[in-house]
């Protein structure tokens, strides 16, 4: 089987399962940490079908995030506030960036119909890497690619699951237009203005890799509907 029939494969296990849960980390390393330290955030996932869903996620900071879907209703809880979501994809959305992308990437390959966004089923292309024994046993390495993005995805051999996956992702800094120039110019002191302009000349582009490996998947296992009747615990 080629690399590109073997995670069709794997994709049609995503979007026809009955239930799914994992439990994860994603860690972030830069190659300039003065300007991006390591960062670790760990998730749990729990799906069943048709559209019953809840993700958690904490970075160290607080007491965690969550957004979930009862089966009809969507919300987010972020920061201690929540808020009710027309629709899940509008939930995972806000919960995308802030996870580093682990409440997306999964749930868009559960629920192809439901989630909106780039999916890893919209590859360009896919190759075979080599074939690997890591720690838990044989690992199947992919790479696939959205133009000049490539994403590395590692396969359990023996249950096709993904379990880990990679990227980097390249990082520009923000750059000041003369429009805004202009503006700090009627706000700021010569000196300030002088001073903003040198640290902009002086910011470098730098890479992110972004690593996010997957744990305890399981596939059409039971999971109790009460999982996803979920309420925050009130904030002292």
């Amino acid at each position: 089987m080629d690399a590109k029939s073997l995670f069709v494969h794997v994709l049609e296990k995503y979007k026809t399962c009955k239930s799914y849960k994992d439990e994860g980390k994603v860690i972030t390393t830069s190659t300039d940490e003065s300007k991006q330290p390591p960062q670790e955030i760990s998730f749990k996932t729990f799906f069943v079908r048709p559209l019953y869903f809840r993700f958690f996620w904490e970075d160290g900071y607080g007491d965690g995030n969550t957004v979930w879907c009862d089966g009809k209703k969507s919300h987010l809880y972020f920061l201690g506030k929540m808020d009710d979501q027309e629709h899940l994809s509008a939930a995972i959305a806000g919960a995308t960036g802030v996870s580093s992308g682990s409440a997306h990437t999964i749930p868009r390959l559960l629920m192809p119909d439901q989630i909106a966004g780039r999916s890893l089923s919209e590859f360009s292309s896919i190759e075979l890497v080599r074939e690997v024994l890591g720690t838990d046993g044989e690992l199947i390495h992919l790479r696939g690619q959205w133009g000049t993005q490539k994403q590395d995805i590692w396969l359990d051999r023996s249950k096709m699951d993904i379990v880990r996956l990679e990227y980097t992702r390249h990082i520009q800094p923000v750059t000041i237009s003369p429009r805004e120039l202009e503006i700090f110019k009627a706000k700021f002191t010569p000196d300030q203005v002088a001073d903003l302009v040198k640290i902009q000349s002086q910011m470098k582009d730098y890479d992110v890799k972004v690593t996010c490996n997957y744990t305890k998947v399981e596939f059409n296992q039971s999971i109790p509907l009460e999982m996803f009747d979920f309420k925050p615990a009130p904030r002292s």
